[in-house]
């Protein structure tokens, strides 16, 4: 656990940790609450260290992947029905 007076962000929850780091867990809340909102609503403060592969995905980011491949779909659906009356 971190100091919360040790940090920019004090007023924001932790980021949780699962794996060990080679950085003290202030440097990743600072990392963390340092990026954009646009870049966070990405990820969740969930960091899983160097073996579980980084940032956890949120749940945004399914929808927004969905929501993608739902807009590919359709504009692949337009150009062949397209194709079809030509």
């Amino acid at each position: 656990m971190y100091d919360p007076g040790t940090t920019r962000y004090p007023t924001r929850p932790p980021v949780v940790i699962y794996a060990p780091t080679p950085y003290p867990p202030v440097y990743w809340h600072d990392y963390y609450y340092g990026q954009p909102w646009y870049w966070r609503m990405w990820h969740r403060p969930v960091y899983y260290g160097t073996g579980g592969g980084g940032w956890g995905i949120s749940w945004l980011s399914v929808v927004g992947f969905g929501i993608g491949i739902w807009i590919l779909l359709g504009f692949v659906s337009a150009t062949m029905a397209k194709r079809r009356r030509r």
